[in-house]
């Protein structure tokens, strides 16, 4: 699969597209196809080396994306192949075609919700609608996104097809 990848610390430069090998889920993961995937104020940060939080090189940047549920591994009852899907935290990293994540860092996104739109909920100001979602999630979801001014620093979405193109 493609992924981008950051083999040293520094600015934008350094994100480099690489073939690498598609991630296998383990009990109580989820592999999500990434459709689109949120980029935060952190992750610069991170990719920089400025963040406390420094990940082994190399490595593939993102936590925030929505998608579609690849495959599970053993022990996850809460999804199957085909569900759409956020997640606010990944194992693999999200800036790839397939993302390997907890199932406990894995959200259904509702059928009213765009892709873009799931990859940029989870955010600071978001997390605590988000986690609270329940039968009246595309509500929340939609006061919600009528409520993050764009001056917020919200992660901007975007599509792995679009960003090819």
């Amino acid at each position: 699969m493609k992924a981008v990848r950051v083999s040293e610390f520094g600015g934008p430069e350094v994100l480099k597209v690489e073939d690498v090998p598609d991630p296998k889920p383990d009990s109580g993961q989820v592999l999500v196809r990434v459709k689109a995937a949120g980029i935060n104020p952190v992750d610069t940060y991170i990719r920089a080396g400025t963040y406390a939080r420094k990940p082994n090189l190399p490595y593939t940047p993102g936590t925030d994306a929505s998608g579609i549920v690849e495959a599970v591994g053993p022990n996850v009852r809460r999804f199957k192949a085909g569900d759409r899907v956020y997640t606010n935290g990944s194992v693999s990293g999200v800036s790839a075609e397939l993302a390997l994540c907890d199932q406990s860092r894995v959200h259904h996104l509702p059928s009213k919700t765009s892709f873009a739109q799931g990859a940029g909920w989870v955010c600071p100001m978001g997390r605590r609608i988000v986690r609270s979602f329940s039968a009246d999630a595309e509500r929340r979801a939609r006061q919600f996104s009528s409520m993050a001014p764009p001056a917020v620093s919200a992660p901007r979405a975007f599509s792995l097809r679009e960003r090819r193109a």
